[in-house]
């Protein structure tokens, strides 16, 4: 690849050494996404945007990954936003961007995809109606691990012990390292009365910068805090 290739192309590049890369690949990564953004027609570019997005949110940059992707150059830029706002617990927000999708193009699979996301997000009856969609989407094209997830995360929600650990069982029978996979089976085997310290042992060797991991380690040190105070 060289300076001349189309932009969308340098900015999957890119973002694959940014997911995949080391503390400083991912910093020469956005940073390399940061000058393709000065291009004139950067702003047209849907994929450029939504790579950029994707890097920045997982950099802790979300405000700017939204202000690149509102816009909707495509459904995906959109479909980043949703995901962008319920990481942020903010499914108002979710919600509105999803209105505009389902606006555009109601049955196309980004749409689908969000409408689970905030199905899911939201609980309750639509939480089966994420289910369905997960279903739906593995069946008319190919389970995948995202997929997976997705349906085990809404049969969570729905307090579905069993049905939710079948799906991560093939999610991780696909990808033991599956970092998000071990994540929501660590809280299936809570529920199920099984012993979870396998998947939480297998979670921090596969990604030990995980959000579970996070706001576990962060509830921990809340509690020795208040501990000390009674010792």
């Amino acid at each position: 690849m060289t300076d001349d290739s189309p932009l969308a192309l340098q900015a999957v590049l890119l973002q694959a050494r940014f997911l995949l890369g080391d503390d400083g690949a991912r910093e020469a990564a956005l940073e390399g996404l940061e000058e393709l953004l000065k291009d004139p027609v950067a702003p047209s570019n849907g994929t450029l945007l939504y790579c950029a997005g994707t890097c920045l949110h997982a950099a802790g940059r979300s405000d700017e990954a939204l202000t690149l992707n509102h816009t909707g150059v495509t459904l995906e830029n959109l479909g980043l936003c949703v995901a962008v706002g319920l990481a942020l617990d903010r499914p108002d927000f979710a919600g509105d961007i999803l209105e505009r999708m389902q606006a555009q193009d109601d049955d196309d699979s980004a749409t689908q995809l969000a409408t689970a996301w905030v199905g899911a997000y939201v609980g309750g009856g639509r939480a089966r109606e994420a289910l369905v969609i997960y279903e739906e989407l593995g069946g008319r094209w190919q389970w995948t691990s995202q997929l997976l997830n997705g349906a085990a995360a809404a049969s969570l929600v729905m307090h579905e012990w069993c049905d939710a650990e079948q799906y991560l069982q093939k999610a991780l029978s696909a990808n033991p390292k599956d970092a998000d996979a071990l994540a929501n089976m660590f809280v299936a085997c809570q529920h199920l009365g099984k012993n979870p310290e396998r998947a939480l042992t297998a979670l921090k060797s596969a990604d030990p910068g995980h959000p579970l991991l996070q706001k576990r380690q962060a509830l921990e040190e809340d509690f020795r805090r208040v501990a000390a105070q009674y010792s």
